[in-house]
């Protein structure tokens, strides 16, 4: 009876130590495989276990590859949530882009003089309860400049009435010209210098958020010169201000002279883009309808006007 109770008692020491030896391999099976999704566990590792270390760079890196990640998202989103849009209907449709530069302030420009042209504007912003004024000041590659002082008011009557008033002044020194007409060759390439100053003034109303109706008022007063890239044939040498020109192709109209002009008319806009997912769809209609006259000039080139649409 002893013996046989010595082995069943053997027997089960056996049993013990095998369940004992296939149990730990799967504990260290689950741990091996859940250690990348809970870093906290490979934290804990001993210090010493090159697995460990190299556990802990692999987590590291991982850890540094998000957050720059989310740095960088937020960044951009920083970035775009700067930039703005502006733009005019009247009494020409144009717009150019602000960045704001860390201040209220203060904002650069992109835009605004064709090609690429780049500036500061600086503005009261909401110093004043019912007006904001900008200053503007805009070059480009061709180092043409334009200078405008501005007053908005953002609230005329009620909030979705606005006014805008500003001085502009715009030198552009070497503009291409060919002639007047779309039968005049190439070879009469020449350029051209403008000088503009121009007082205007839009008052617009916002129906809704896609429906914007407006007037305008413009009184401006331009010289022409010859243009200063010296490679064309000097304009002179192929137009004329003198409405008397033979053969009168060659006459262009302003050359060499002052012109004051006034124009005033009206515009509507209705826009129903989306960039809401970074590509733009949907329409967008636009119509303005004015009319320009010639002051007098005092010259041989005063008696002029046009209807526009």
């Amino acid at each position: 009876m002893k013996n046989k109770r010595k082995l069943l008692e053997f027997c089960l020491f056996t049993i013990a130590l095998s369940t004992l030896a296939i149990k730990s391999p799967c504990v260290a099976q689950e741990t091996d495989t859940t250690r990348f999704r809970a870093p906290a566990q490979v934290l804990s590792r001993p210090s010493g276990s090159t697995e460990s270390r190299h556990d802990d760079r692999e987590v590291g890196a991982a850890a540094t590859e998000t957050s720059q990640a989310g740095s960088q998202t937020s960044g951009v989103s920083g970035l775009a949530s700067r930039v703005k849009e502006f733009s005019r209907n009247g009494p020409k449709r144009e717009s150019w882009n602000t960045i704001n530069l860390g201040t209220k302030y203060v904002n650069g420009v992109f835009g605004g003089l064709g090609g690429f042209g780049f500036g500061v504007q600086v503005t009261s912003a909401d110093t004043f309860r019912f007006v904001e004024f900008r200053a503007t000041a805009i070059t480009n590659t061709r180092l043409y400049r334009r200078f405008e002082g501005e007053a908005y008011f953002p609230e005329v009557f009620d909030k979705n009435t606005h006014a805008d008033v500003w001085f502009d002044y715009v030198r552009r020194t070497r503009d291409n010209f060919y002639g007047i007409g779309p039968h005049i060759p190439n070879t009469s390439q020449t350029n051209f210098d403008l000088e503009e100053r121009s007082y205007n003034a839009t008052l617009y109303h916002d129906f809704s958020r896609n429906l914007q109706v407006g007037g305008y008022f413009s009184v401006s007063n331009s010289s022409t010169y010859k243009g200063q890239r010296d490679e064309d044939i000097p304009i002179d040498q192929l137009f004329s201000g003198d409405p008397n020109t033979v053969p009168v192709a060659n006459w262009a109209p302003g050359l060499f002279i002052n012109t004051k002009i006034l124009s005033y008319g009206g515009f509507a806009e209705y826009d129903l883009r989306n960039n809401s997912s970074g590509l733009t769809k949907g329409t967008y209609f636009y119509g303005r309808i004015g009319s320009a006259q010639g002051l007098d000039n005092k010259d041989a080139f005063s008696d002029y006007g046009w209807l526009e649409a």
